[in-house]
């Protein structure tokens, strides 16, 4: 009867020995996501046709610009695109146009579904100085300074 709790700390030991220190028993991977990327476009007319959509809110994290929307569907799996103006308006700061396009892949469901949607902005900026983004069907303009990783 001794051999049986002798047997179960061995093997005990023997898990634990085969990590490093007690943080490698218990360390959990962060996947490392990545961020799809915005678009420089001449003109937005080929992102015209998109799908309906409420922007909740938008706000700006280093590089990576949240959007938090609503949108019809739920049957099908939603692309969303954000696309900035290749043309900057000469001020101070500058000003650059900006659109959240919806493609709905058809879908016809009604449901209400809400998304938080989060793009690397790094090719909005300009020459790593302050500009402002002006969101097509979005009230108020939003400052972005790029930040250096």
């Amino acid at each position: 009867m001794k051999l049986i709790p002798f047997f179960f700390g061995t093997l005990i030991l023997i898990g634990l020995a085969g990590c490093k220190s007690r943080k490698d028993a218990v360390e959990t991977k962060v996947a490392t996501e990545i961020l799809p990327e915005s678009i420089l476009a001449d003109d937005f007319s080929a992102y015209k046709d998109g799908s309906s959509t409420d922007i909740i809110s938008v706000t700006i994290e280093k590089n990576v610009m949240i959007f938090k929307v609503s949108y019809s569907g739920g049957c099908e799996k939603h692309e969303f695109k954000l696309v900035g103006s290749k043309l900057i308006q000469k001020s101070l700061p500058p000003k650059r146009g900006i659109m959240l396009y919806h493609n709905n892949n058809g879908d016809s469901c009604r449901s209400i579904v809400e998304e938080e949607l989060r793009f690397n902005i790094t090719n909005l900026g300009y020459e790593g100085k302050e500009i402002v983004l002006i969101i097509e069907e979005w009230a108020s303009p939003i400052t972005y300074i790029p930040a250096v990783n």
